[in-house]
């Protein structure tokens, strides 16, 4: 069996989300929603880039030098 399965939960609470938001949306006001979800999502990933390459933040893996 498997110990770590957070993937396996975040994909359930995901469906979950989506049939509740769709119940008594018709397609052409999911496919809208669906597309507005995805700009969304783009845009919160290129913020953390963003902030790495103005030095907003130092990039994944660099620790912080107390001075």
């Amino acid at each position: 069996m498997m110990n770590n399965c957070c993937g396996q939960k975040l994909n359930i609470i995901a469906v979950s989300i989506a049939n509740a938001i769709a119940e008594g949306m018709s397609d052409n006001e999911i496919e809208l929603l669906s597309g507005l979800l995805q700009l969304v999502g783009e845009a919160l990933a290129v913020i953390p880039a963003a902030k790495a390459l103005c030095g907003g933040a130092p990039p994944v893996g660099e620790e912080a030098i107390i001075k």
